[in-house]
């Protein structure tokens, strides 16, 4: 093997190695400064949509639905530091119901009914999200909970 392939090969293998350390550090830094997050969200804050489902594809539901996240992430009315009970509600499609309207959505309704049931104000938080899984709820609850909704639950 003359000095020129030699030098070659030097110079591929030391490119190799130097874009997998790279790679490397750069993974190991993404995880350290994202260990922590400082705020998890299900829904971006403040996110408002109207949805006009086709009344072929969903039967029964008719019109436009309004789809509207509060300051925290979650779909639903801001949380009242004054509430009698805090529900958050976790799950996939079912949950969120992402075709109904706002009031017309299960845990909508659930807040409206138990708020009339205990004569006090009840907030029920919908974090559905369609597809989500066991996984995505146990996500949910390790960092919405402490880092995002912290302050608003436990009081």
């Amino acid at each position: 093997m003359d000095s020129m392939t030699r030098q070659r090969i030097y110079s591929l293998t030391l490119a190799f190695f130097s874009v997998l350390l790279a790679l490397f550090l750069c993974e190991a830094g993404l995880r350290f400064l994202s260990f922590r997050p400082e705020y998890y969200y299900v829904w971006p804050p403040y996110f408002h949509s109207t949805r006009k489902p086709l009344s072929d594809i969903t039967p029964g539901i008719k019109g436009e639905s309004r789809f509207i996240v509060n300051s925290k992430g979650v779909r639903g009315d801001e949380l009242p530091l004054d509430s009698r009970y805090k529900i958050l509600a976790l799950g996939g499609s079912t949950t969120e119901c992402g075709f109904l309207d706002q009031a017309e959505a299960w845990p909508f309704l659930l807040q409206k009914r138990l708020t009339q049931a205990v004569r006090g104000r009840v907030w029920v938080g919908n974090t559905g999200r369609s597809g989500n899984t066991t996984r995505h709820h146990i996500l949910q609850m390790k960092y919405l909970l402490p880092y995002n909704l912290r302050e608003c639950l436990y009081n």
